[in-house]
């Protein structure tokens, strides 16, 4: 008589684990219960690298502010420009540094001699590259390879007050950052940072610098989730280890929920004797 078959219940060598779901519904249920951060905080913009946008941020001002020269080089009047197969002279008049206008009256055939940067004299409307004239004393020789409006770059060009820049929820890159500093926003308003709570379970888990007794481990799963979370820029809250107490496993759990916005934990989920986790987080 043979004998008869040994019963056997699902287990995590089935091919189909009963009672797992597959990733993709795994996921979908933890992101339809969960609820996005509502607080936010006002932090210094060396302090925002990374810092997740509460809302949106419009430009105050034009960028650049002012039209100003895209190169080094000699302001002029259009309609002073050399016609086609003639050469003409200039006369240099003054100089436009960056931050420095130069307040003069532009004249016939003069021009103004400009630097990067430099605000665009009244009465000008196109600047000649340096290196496309040749300087004679005070006087520069231009041909007719120039256009009107060569080189200018007018106010608001890059951003227009009142554009949108950066949209809220976006995390702030260091070009971002740059790009906030060129309106003169020293400050800026962030989402609150997610407050993570991890801890491993089991007696047989120690510290690191613990000697270790015959069956006992070093606590691994920790310092990989602090170093993966420390990636997200959230801020950990670090349990340790919690022994395999049911009421200690319990405490542990209640304490993490108050503090925190997600709970990591490893350990304790399977079915063996001293498998509490979920046991706690069904009472709670």
């Amino acid at each position: 008589m043979p004998p008869s078959p040994v019963p056997t219940q699902p287990s995590c060598t089935d091919q189909n684990e009963f009672g797992s779901l597959k990733f993709d519904d795994a996921l979908a249920q933890i992101m339809g219960t969960v609820e996005p951060i509502t607080g936010y905080q006002c932090v210094t913009l060396s302090m925002a690298l990374d810092r997740v946008l509460h809302e949106s941020i419009r430009a105050p001002k034009n960028v650049p502010a002012h039209t100003n020269s895209a190169v080094d080089g000699y302001a002029v009047r259009s309609k002073d420009l050399p016609k086609p197969g003639s050469t003409e002279k200039f006369t240099v008049i003054g100089t436009a540094l960056a931050g420095k206008p130069a307040n003069m009256q532009i004249e016939a055939n003069s021009a103004i001699r400009v630097m990067t940067g430099a605000v665009i004299p009244a009465g000008t409307d196109t600047v000649l590259m340096q290196e496309h004239v040749s300087v004679e004393n005070s006087k520069i020789c231009v041909s007719d390879r120039h256009r009107a409006g060569d080189n200018i770059r007018k106010a608001g060009e890059d951003l227009r007050q009142g554009d949108v820049i950066l949209h809220a929820g976006r995390r702030c890159t260091p070009a971002d950052i740059g790009l906030i500093a060129s309106l003169g926003l020293g400050e800026t308003k962030v989402k609150c940072r997610a407050h993570v709570a991890i801890f491993s379970t089991g007696t047989e888990i120690h510290p690191i610098g613990k000697k270790l007794r015959e069956g006992e481990l070093y606590d691994s799963n920790r310092y990989t989730l602090r170093a993966a979370l420390s990636r997200l820029g959230v801020e950990t809250i670090d349990f340790g280890i919690i022994p395999d107490d049911k009421a200690g496993l319990t405490e542990c759990f209640a304490n993490a929920a108050a503090s925190a916005d997600l709970i990591i934990t490893t350990g304790g989920v399977s079915v063996g004797q001293a498998d509490y986790t979920r046991e706690a987080l069904s009472k709670l």
